[in-house]
C-alpha cells in the first residue's frame, strides 16, 4: 500500500462582532464567540481542485462577508 500526504489547506479568521457574547452565543457555537478556522482536506482530484481555490485571499473575503452579514444581524434583528 502507498500512503501520500493529503492535500491539505487551512485557514483562521478572527471575527469582530458588533454584539455582546449573550447575544452571539446563539447564533454560533457557545464554545469560541469569534474564533474560525477551516480546514479541508482532499481525497482526490476533484479535491485538489477545490484546495487550488481555497487560498488565502478567497477565504479572507469569505469571511469578512459571513461578518458582515452576521453584524447587519446583530444590528438590526434580522437579515436585511
Amino acid at each position: 500500500m502507498k500512503i501520500v500526504a493529503p492535500n491539505r489547506a487551512t485557514r483562521a479568521y478572527t471575527q469582530t462582532l458588533v454584539a455582546p457574547p449573550e447575544a452571539v452565543f446563539p447564533l454560533l457555537c457557545p464554545v469560541r464567540e469569534a474564533d474560525i478556522t477551516c480546514s479541508h482536506t482532499s481525497l482526490g482530484t476533484q479535491g485538489d481542485e477545490f484546495i487550488a481555490s481555497f487560498a488565502e485571499d478567497f477565504y479572507r473575503r469569505f469571511m469578512q462577508e459571513w461578518e458582515s452579514r452576521i453584524n447587519d444581524y446583530l444590528r438590526h434583528g434580522a437579515a436585511t
